[in-house]
């Protein structure tokens, strides 16, 4: 598993076990690329894809938040 998927597969878990809420801001682009010692490239990458299933919304100049937990 590259480190996009463990990602995106890590912050699914954390929204799944409601460590993150819906409503709820997730940490900045940078702030998570430190936390996975990773380039803020693969968070934006890892966010496209929770983006893309619906489990997030970013809003411009205000950040990302849940938006909603798909149990799939």
């Amino acid at each position: 598993m590259n480190k996009k998927d463990f990602i995106t597969e890590d912050l699914l878990s954390k929204i799944y076990q409601e460590k993150y809420k819906v409503g709820e801001k997730l940490p900045t682009e940078r702030i998570l690329a430190t936390q996975y010692s990773v380039s803020r490239h693969t968070i934006r990458e890892a966010l496209k894809k929770l983006l893309s299933i619906g489990s997030i919304r970013i809003v411009q100049g205000s950040g990302i938040f849940i938006s909603e937990v798909n149990y799939k």
